[in-house]
């Protein structure tokens, strides 16, 4: 798999989808789509299908396993850095939690104010 770089004009794989489905108990399943990609000299990418595969893996969201990160603009391992199946989830828990809030807090802003008497 290649990865982003305007200078070689190689396609490469691009995740242009992610599904978690996260029961309340047992393993989660992540399903993602992948679709050919090539980026151009200004380092925008571009699709080049309309037809992604798609993947599915099981993951045990409590998992503690390290997993190397990668750099995702040449691929190359970020020595020393590492993130778990478990870090992940709670990450995107938190980027939703925070909309949720966020949310919450907008509706409350805009919610009539009952009279007094």
């Amino acid at each position: 798999m290649s990865n982003y770089d305007p200078t070689t004009n190689q396609p490469f794989v691009r995740i242009t989808g992610i599904q978690i489905f996260y029961p309340t108990s047992g393993l989660a399943q992540v399903t993602y789509d992948e679709d050919k990609a090539l980026c151009d000299a200004s380092g925008n990418s571009h699709i080049l299908s309309d037809s992604p595969i798609q993947n599915s893996i099981n993951i045990v969201p409590t998992d503690t396993t390290p997993l190397q990160i990668y750099n995702p603009t040449n691929g190359q391992a970020i020595p020393g850095q590492t993130t778990t199946v478990e870090q992940v989830l709670l990450g995107v828990w938190a980027i939703i939690h925070a909309d949720q809030l966020a949310r919450d807090a907008a509706a409350s802003a805009s919610a009539p104010v009952p009279a007094t008497s």
